[in-house]
């Protein structure tokens, strides 16, 4: 029996609804259906009644809920306890490939090096989905990212933003508050709060709005269409960097973002703990 699974049948078990219980454990229904089937062969007993309107456990399929509950819990129990004691590895995802300092990784080990950071790249859903399940101990993602409200939250440091535009765009517009009334704002953030922070900011630090918002997919498709002159991006480059045919302006502090790790507070380990403590009076 695959441990890693049985949360489909308790979901099942729990909602008394095959669809519903796919759609929770992100499988499609007839994964769902197939994997209970195959249990009930392996326990060579029916666990639901299928119904018209959903489905309802039978005699031994509450027997089986309530001790795969316990046996459940009891694993998770025993691995919290493992990771925590001894745990020398911080398994980490990263939603923000744009922002990755390699200089606070580096100076991390550097201070700890009883301590090894892994990485994973992926975008925030899918880490999402990964840190549920236990297989990373947290994500790095931007405040400008759109997350669900299902884990603790914890800043990292800041990241200081420029405004940035093609060279082209500046010389048909001469000033930051011409481009921005005149251009799309070209943005990779799903976000609405992002956005309209951006806005506010641009309004009270220039006095001008943007009307057109352009979303990109990734920061190439960002450059590419600020490079081609289809609008101005809020970006963590530096003035005085190479970034051929682009402007590029630092911003007040009021647009800066920050680096953000998401983690699971019952899957705390000391290696993350001490993690999180190093950037902790970072600014």
């Amino acid at each position: 029996m695959d441990l890693s699974k049985i949360r489909y049948f308790l979901e099942a078990a729990r909602l008394n609804n095959f669809t519903q219980a796919a759609h929770n454990c992100h499988i499609a229904q007839t994964t769902m259906t197939k994997y209970i089937t195959n249990l009930e062969r392996d326990l060579g007993c029916p666990l639901f009644y299928r119904e018209h309107r959903g489905v309802s456990l039978t005699a031994e399929g509450r027997r089986f809920y309530e001790g795969m509950k316990g046996i459940c819990r009891s694993y998770k129990e025993l691995r919290d306890s493992l990771r925590r004691k001894g745990h020398t590895e911080i398994r980490l995802g990263m939603a923000m490939q744009e922002y990755v300092e390699a200089l606070w990784l580096r100076r991390f080990e550097e201070a700890y090096p009883e301590y090894k950071l892994y990485f994973s790249f992926d975008d925030v859903a899918d880490l999402e989905r990964h840190l549920a399940a236990g297989l990373l101990d947290g994500f790095v993602f931007s405040d400008a990212q759109a997350v669900k409200d299902s884990f603790t939250y914890r800043p990292l440091f800041s990241i200081r933003q420029s405004f940035v535009c093609a060279n082209s765009l500046w010389e048909r517009y001469g000033d930051i508050e011409a481009v921005v009334g005149h251009a799309p704002f070209v943005t990779k953030s799903d976000s609405p709060a992002y956005v309209e922070k951006i806005r506010n900011n641009f309004r009270q630090a220039f006095h001008q709005d943007f009307e057109e918002i352009h979303r990109c997919k990734n920061l190439s498709e960002q450059l590419l269409t600020v490079s081609m002159s289809q609008g101005f991006a809020v970006l963590p480059l530096h003035q005085g960097d190479a970034y051929p045919g682009l402007r590029v302006i630092p911003l007040a502090d009021a647009f800066t973002e920050y680096a953000v790790l998401a983690y699971r507070q019952d899957g705390m380990t000391e290696a993350l703990q001490c993690f999180l403590s190093f950037f902790a009076g970072m600014p």
